[in-house]
């Protein structure tokens, strides 16, 4: 997985993001386009993705199911 390359999902996921300095996690509906912003890290169980000009943490495996390469 290389930071750039682009995602579209396949069925609704989670992700998780930061608001008032607290970690929470928001739904992300499917057919959303996303990029990957980094590596994957913290045993490679999660990566930074762009969704929709905002930085969220999605699980590799969320992405791995639900996701295609766009």
């Amino acid at each position: 997985m290389q930071p750039g390359k682009q995602f579209r999902l396949i069925a609704p996921t989670i992700g998780i993001v930061v608001l008032n300095g607290e970690k929470t996690t928001i739904m992300i509906p499917a057919d959303t386009l996303l990029e990957l912003a980094g590596f994957p890290f913290d045993e490679d169980r999660f990566i930074e993705v762009k969704c929709e000009a905002q930085r969220l943490t999605m699980l590799v495996a969320d992405l791995d199911l639900n996701a295609i390469a766009a």
